[in-house]
């Protein structure tokens, strides 16, 4: 008998103190983030560009156009857009005569580095392009290829 009170004491002890709200408590925080890259396109609106013959080359402005919407954007809602240039901006001999060595022009392409987009409406940005005259005047004969790529993106 003395040991079965002994034991109900010892358990109410433990339950007295282990009650919940009692004592120490410790509590975490968590921070939350999200995106939504939402619905960004681009493209462009002509994939060709030729500068024709090279040793005639005058310094002459080819324009590239390409369109970046979102149609994810309500009609009064407005972003901001981020635009890069990626990639090599070089026109390459890539057809040469034997005994040729390599060569390249430089093509300097032109964007904006931001641009506003507003609802669904597309914007049309032109995107004005160059060559190194210098360097196309005297290009050895032969083919060149070359291309460059636009990046759109949201700065998120």
């Amino acid at each position: 008998m003395k040991k079965l009170v002994l034991g109900i004491m010892i358990l109410a002890g433990m339950t007295a103190f282990a009650a919940p709200g009692q004592g120490d408590s410790k509590s975490a925080s968590v921070n939350l983030t999200a995106h939504s890259a939402g619905a960004l396109d681009i493209s462009a609106d002509s994939s060709e560009m030729d500068f024709g013959n090279l040793r005639a080359y005058k310094g002459e402005v080819k324009n590239a156009t390409i369109t970046v919407n979102d149609t994810a954007l309500a009609d009064n809602q407005t972003s901001t857009v981020q635009l890069a240039i990626n990639g090599n901006t070089n026109l390459v001999l890539t057809k040469k005569n034997t005994g040729d060595t390599d060569y390249k022009i430089t093509v300097t392409p032109t964007v904006k580095k931001s641009i506003q987009i507003t609802g669904k409406r597309p914007e049309t940005l032109t995107i004005p392009v160059v060559l190194d005259q210098a360097a196309a005047n005297v290009a050895p004969a032969g083919q060149y290829a070359g291309s460059f790529t636009v990046t759109a993106s949201y700065d998120i």
